[in-house]
């Protein structure tokens, strides 16, 4: 398990940089890992908080360290993370023979703490290690973090000769330098100190020359961290299971059964009836002389809309034994009838008079000129209540009967539908 190291910048004697150890798991303000396992029956989803970044009292200490070795304060110095690049995290599960198979990755963030977010589907396969990892068992769920290590080595070499064959060599280096490029800046020096010679005229004195040489080298670097063992001793539970519920299996849906109007509704002010029984829905329309099928029983619902507009009206049916018979009241409707057989026989041979339809609910004002003679001596029409029944009265007003003289009442109210003139 690499620890995490710190090193000094080659060139910025103030800039330390940091290359992190082990994957750990992003934690909750309370400290536990941001690691669950939602599982239902054989599939599951996996979700994993990962950071690549010490904490601040592993900063701290090493930082500290550091400024011992080169003899400065702690607060002179810097912590960097640009010397590492974190290109993936990856989570790998152990098969049942010994193999490890990647469940998924993502790309970090470019900066520090370089933190990840993964959710990966678990076939059912591996869901049974995925499951004791997160009890806290390890050995069996892993991150796996891949980067590089960018670091620059540079060597500066000062050579000082005088009139006789004696070199004075001084290193400038950081103590891990590469031992190459050290060899290097001796070279380049000492090229530089034999032109120098050869250049200088008469010969004798003291010459002084320096080389620097800078070599960045790049490190491939891969960070493992096992998830059992982030999640051992955690007291908060990992793993949200999901069982699915058993449906009790339906009974077939009932057999279509008629929905029709029971009288001559032709005529009537309906401009279509909507039938419905639980999500089964049928609608009839004029002049409603044919049934329509609806998948239902026992009771339904109709809802009238009328030609002459105003609000539905909806009405419960129950259901006989050949399906739904809808009458006057499931419609809200009301039949006036108006009789004038008893003038005709005292020898009249023509009534006209007007009927007012007054509703006391929610029903539809209608006025009705009618005209009784020879042909008929009775009418009738449909006025819309929106009620079972009458909910109102009836208004007769104007009459007018033919031959004069025939007595007659000149106003009538009645609180039935039908009329006897």
């Amino acid at each position: 398990m690499p620890s995490t190291a710190f090193f000094l910048d080659d060139i910025d004697p103030t800039t330390v940089h940091v290359v992190p150890g082990d994957p750990d798991a992003a934690r909750s303000p309370s400290g536990t890992p941001m690691v669950s396992l939602i599982a239902a029956g054989d599939t599951a989803l996996l979700n994993i908080g990962t950071i690549w970044w010490p904490g601040e009292d592993e900063l701290t200490a090493g930082l500290a360290r550091v400024a011992q070795e080169v003899d400065r304060s702690p607060a002179e110095l810097r912590v960097s993370g640009s010397a590492v690049t974190a290109r993936s995290v990856t989570v790998w599960v152990r098969a049942d023979d010994g193999s490890e198979r990647e469940l998924g990755g993502t790309t970090p963030s470019g900066t520090p703490p370089f933190s990840a977010a993964l959710s990966l589907a678990v076939p059912g396969a591996h869901l049974g290690a995925a499951r004791r990892a997160c009890l806290g068992e390890p050995g069996l769920l892993s991150v796996r973090l891949s980067g590089e290590l960018v670091r620059g080595h540079t060597a500066t070499t000062v050579l000082i000769a005088g009139s006789g064959r004696e070199v004075i060599r001084h290193r400038v280096h950081l103590p891990d330098c590469d031992p190459e490029v050290i060899d290097a800046a001796d070279r380049l020096a000492e090229e530089r100190l034999a032109a120098a010679r050869s250049s200088t005229r008469p010969p004798g004195g003291t010459v002084r020359v320096s080389a620097t040489v800078r070599r960045p080298s790049a490190v491939p670097l891969t960070r493992t961290a096992d998830v059992g063992l982030w999640i051992r001793g955690s007291h908060d539970p990992h793993i949200v299971e999901y069982h699915p519920r058993v449906e009790e299996p339906k009974a077939p849906p009932p057999a279509p059964m008629p929905v029709s109007v029971g009288f001559d509704a032709s005529r009537s002010p309906v401009g279509r009836i909507e039938a419905r029984s639980g999500e089964a829905l049928t609608v009839l329309l004029p002049p409603f002389d044919r049934p329509a099928e609806l998948a239902g029983q026992g009771e339904m619902t109709a809802t009238v809309h009328y030609l002459n507009g105003g609000p539905a009206y909806r009405h419960p049916v129950r259901a006989g034994g050949s399906g739904w018979t809808l009458t006057l009241a499931d419609l809200g409707l009301a039949e006036v009838r108006v009789d004038a057989t008893a003038l005709r026989d005292r020898g009249a041979t023509r009534v006209r008079g007007e009927v007012h339809y007054q509703p006391s609910g929610e029903g539809t004002s209608e006025r009705r000129a009618i005209e009784l003679g020879p042909d008929r001596w009775t009418m009738s029409w449909h006025v819309v209540s929106r009620a079972p029944d009458l909910a109102g009265e009836l208004l007769v007003t104007g009459l007018d009967v033919t031959p004069p003289g025939i007595d007659a009442p000149m106003f009538l109210r009645s609180a039935t539908p039908h009329i006897s003139l």
